[in-house]
């Protein structure tokens, strides 16, 4: 396995769309594991559900790969990126995550699990958000 794997694969999120986004399917395993913040699936089938629908939910979508750390002794990488989303009633959004992936034995992605803080888009909801912005102002520090 070589660590181009993972440089394509964390690469080709760039200028995904809903009409290409099949071009995933070259990288993963069918029986991949996915995970955000929202979502848990097992299966190509369902990851890209996961897409589908955010593609439907979101205008101006833009994944920017920033780093990527293979590591080769692990079959897995480190992804460092942005995501750059518009929600109709809730605004642009600009996101920076993290990506654990691991590669099976037959150089295909089997899990890609991603890390990445959700709050700004919480903060955003009625209710909920104002909730979150009152705890967030008594667990943080003073200066």
């Amino acid at each position: 396995m070589k660590a181009e794997l993972f440089h394509q694969y964390a690469h080709s999120f760039e200028g995904l769309t809903l009409a290409n986004l099949d071009r995933l399917a070259t990288y993963v395993s069918p029986d991949i594991h996915f995970r955000d913040p929202f979502n848990d699936v097992h299966q190509w089938a369902h990851m890209r559900l996961v897409f589908v629908d955010m593609f439907e939910r979101t205008q101006s979508n833009r994944f920017t790969t920033l780093e990527v750390y293979p590591n080769m002794e692990t079959a897995s990488a480190c992804v460092y990126w942005r995501f750059e989303t518009s929600f109709a009633k809730l605004g642009a959004l600009d996101i920076l995550g993290t990506s654990r992936i691991q590669a099976d034995a037959q150089g295909r992605i089997s899990e890609h699990l991603d890390f990445w803080d959700p709050s700004p888009l919480y903060r955003r909801l009625p209710v909920f958000g104002s909730a979150l912005g009152w705890i967030q102002s008594k667990l943080a520090i003073r200066t």
